[in-house]
């Protein structure tokens, strides 16, 4: 989608913004608990995309030039391609750049570790085969949790939501997820419990709504 630049944000681009660079945060129960952090990644792309959208504003410049070419949409960053779009910034100062880096700590060059955890959780890496390998490699939750909150930490409200919300969703499911905090400032699992179900408001005991072996199985993938 081509706008006219005006030299103000337009609603065009403002609804761009929100479909293009969100398209993952959808509730969670639509998507499963894996794609929860995936979620973050839209919102990273977002608050990404509206700052690039609002420094456009303040520094009196055009998307259209200097956010490169796409084939597809015209430039970069009217296709929602927010990432490609900053990395081939070439405004004199590249002052989104600069920007970037201070405010998200990546101005979205490629290999940099924001930018790959970005990639690895919008497009499920950890759920793909390694080359040359029959099967995938184990699924450690807890790793790209602590990834997860790697990208976040531009925001401490939502860098500590990443973990809360996974506890939340175990909660749903009947289950009790507990990490430590370790010298790193890293989360490391501590345990992962069934909860108790009370029968005749507990005057007849409780029983655990999981089996230990399920419990165990849950664990592993953490």
């Amino acid at each position: 989608m081509r706008v006219p630049w005006t030299g103000r944000p337009s609603a065009q681009r403002f609804l761009a913004a929100c479909f293009k660079a969100s398209w993952t945060t959808k509730p969670a129960a639509t998507w499963g608990r894996t794609t929860r952090l995936a979620d973050y990644a839209g919102l990273w792309e977002r608050d990404l995309y509206f700052v690039s959208l609002a420094l456009c504003y303040h520094e009196r410049l055009n998307p259209a030039q200097i956010f490169g070419e796409s084939g597809k949409h015209g430039n970069y960053f009217d296709g929602g391609e927010i990432v490609e779009a900053v990395r081939k910034e070439s405004s004199c100062n590249k002052v989104i750049q600069k920007k970037a880096k201070d405010l998200f700590g990546t101005n979205c060059e490629r290999g940099d570790l924001r930018v790959n955890i970005r990639n690895a959780l919008s497009h499920f890496n950890m759920l793909r085969h390694p080359k040359g390998q029959p099967d995938p490699a184990p699924i450690d939750l807890t790793h790209w949790v602590n990834q997860t909150r790697c990208l976040m930490a531009y925001d401490r409200k939502l860098k500590n939501a990443v973990s809360q919300s996974v506890m939340e969703l175990l909660a749903r499911e009947g289950l009790v997820l507990t990490w430590q905090t370790n010298s790193e400032h890293q989360l490391a699992l501590q345990s992962v419990e069934s909860q108790k179900i009370a029968h005749l408001g507990a005057k007849q005991g409780t029983e655990s709504h999981h089996s230990k072996a399920y419990c165990a199985m849950v664990k592993q993938v953490f």
